[in-house]
């Protein structure tokens, strides 16, 4: 499971081997050369096998191959594979070895590896934008733990690219219930609302956001999207200047070529 865990039993023995060879032969000279001969062959085989080990352990995608490699079925490793490639991008190699963690996993066992694997495997389906597919693993994981508050977010999303933006607001409402101070379901749900056309609710939400993250620099630029579709000129500025002293000037280029700002 780790190599780790050799570590204190591995005490004994080696007292034992310490203690006990010395024994095997007579005392004198010959002895001394046997025994430091046997030892020098020893720690070179030691430290070539440790040479060999420390480069499974160079990541966790080295690792968890190797560990594929040398058992059988392992949904742990599977599940670590996974996680993994699907950092580095690698979205669809991701799906195939979250499916076989899930198909490995003791069914009769609800884990976090086992939770995870859906919820990661929805992450993964949504990145390559099959949202319909992300939704069912989603439900998969509030199945298994309802009170993952970052499920109900990404799910959320999903339902926001699929066009169902009510039940986009109804998860993020269900994710800040969970958490309150996550700032960016309400700023999800104010990009909902402003699809919606209701931007005096997406504003709320906005501030909410910026109230929480007052460097929240995605939040000001929509904040003032949903000031200037109100006809609010000078709100819809001020936003977009606050954006700029953030360190995104994009928005602002574009209204003082608009003239809005000058």
């Amino acid at each position: 499971m780790a190599d780790r865990y050799t570590y204190l039993p591995s005490i004994g023995i080696s007292v034992m081997l310490a203690w006990g060879i010395p024994l095997l032969f007579q005392r004198g000279g010959f002895r001394k050369e046997i025994i430091f001969s046997a030892t020098i062959a020893v720690f070179c085989t030691l430290i070539f096998l440790t040479w060999m080990q420390c480069d499974y352990w160079k990541n966790t995608i080295t690792l968890s191959t190797h560990a594929l490699r040398v058992t059988k079925n392992n949904f742990i490793a599977y599940h670590l594979l996974g996680s993994a490639l699907f950092k580095k991008g690698n979205a669809e190699e991701a799906i195939y070895h979250f499916n076989k963690a899930i198909l490995y996993h003791p069914h009769n066992l609800i884990t976090d590896v086992y939770v995870e694997s859906y919820k990661e495997r929805g992450d993964a389906y949504a990145n390559l934008g099959q949202y319909q597919r992300a939704i069912e693993d989603y439900n998969q994981t509030i199945q298994l733990k309802p009170d993952n508050d970052q499920v109900y977010n990404n799910r959320g999303i999903a339902y926001y690219y699929l066009g169902q933006h009510q039940r986009a607001i109804e998860d993020y409402n269900q994710t800040i219930q969970l958490k309150p101070d996550n700032d960016q379901a309400y700023y999800n749900k104010g990009l909902a609302y402003i699809d919606l056309g209701q931007y005096r609710l997406a504003i709320d939400d906005f501030n909410k956001a910026i109230s929480l993250n007052p460097i929240y620099t995605r939040a000001y630029i929509m904040r003032g999207d949903a000031h200037l579709s109100q006809g609010n000129k000078e709100l819809y500025c001020r936003d977009i200047k606050k954006a700029c002293e953030l360190g995104d000037c994009k928005a602002l280029k574009f209204a003082n070529g608009e003239g809005f700002c000058r």
